[in-house]
């Protein structure tokens, strides 16, 4: 199961079947908006935020990315062909992504 992610005073919280995302002010723990990511996958995987987007990889190997705020809009997608469980990694400026195939990516 995924963890929450903190950024930008909201919190992000994605539900494990069917793309479910909820976003919670960091101050109050009010809802600010629960809905499901357009034809997202289940969620294992953590999301992480760089360079003022939200990044929500589901587990059929698509990464939808957010714009952080007070409504769900999906600014833009990328597919990998692979699935994922694990978290991502960020290091020296670089994302590591671990597939369940043994397939291991690198972006930066």
């Amino acid at each position: 199961m995924s963890s929450p992610l903190v950024y930008g005073g909201f919190i992000y919280i994605l539900g494990r079947s069917g793309g479910l995302i909820q976003c919670l002010d960091a101050s109050t723990g009010e809802e600010v908006y629960k809905g499901r990511l357009p034809n997202a996958a289940d969620f294992w995987a953590s999301p992480w935020a760089y360079g003022g987007r939200v990044f929500c990889l589901d587990d059929a190997g698509t990464t939808h990315v957010i714009e952080p705020g007070k409504e769900l809009k999906v600014v833009a997608t990328n597919r990998l062909e692979d699935k994922f469980w694990a978290s991502s990694a960020i290091s020296d400026g670089m994302l590591i992504l671990r597939g369940t195939a043994g397939g291991l990516y690198a972006v930066k």
